[in-house]
């Protein structure tokens, strides 16, 4: 390995927001996806912990399999899998959605529905009003 590739896979350590994902996705499921149960729940909500980890967070695939004590090939066939059902079954759809649904994992998605970019233009100006708020207090 390089040097580059290296100080990525150290990233692990410092960087807890895997953590706090992992606790977020636990929580919101109900169960433990470092659990080796391989049942329907427990995979999906395993797809979206290395897709948020992939896309959002930007860890690299051995980081990812290194926090679930997993092989990278599995990681990379989860990633593959969430693409696929993504896009084919809505009930996983809406399970990723819902989770996310104010959440700070945010990203940028394509072909996305209406209802979806409603709800995240929704969210930015709830932001925004959350922040001039925020500001007002600051300079009164």
């Amino acid at each position: 390995m390089n040097q580059k590739t290296e100080m990525k896979m150290d990233r692990l350590s410092y960087d807890t927001r895997w953590k706090t994902l992992m606790k977020d996705i636990n929580k919101h499921f109900s169960l433990d996806i470092r659990n080796k149960n391989r049942g329907r729940y427990y995979v999906e909500a395993r797809w979206i912990y290395y897709h948020v980890c992939f896309k959002v967070l930007d860890y690299p695939v051995v980081s990812i399999s290194k926090s679930l004590n997993k092989n990278h090939a599995t990681i990379l066939y989860g990633l593959k899998q969430f693409d696929t059902f993504i896009d084919i079954d809505p009930v996983f759809k809406n399970k990723f959605f819902n989770f996310l649904k104010g959440k700070k994992y945010h990203f940028i998605q394509e072909n996305q529905t209406k209802e979806q970019l409603e709800y995240q233009l929704n969210m930015a100006l709830a932001r925004v009003l959350k922040l001039e708020t925020k500001l007002n207090s600051i300079y009164k």
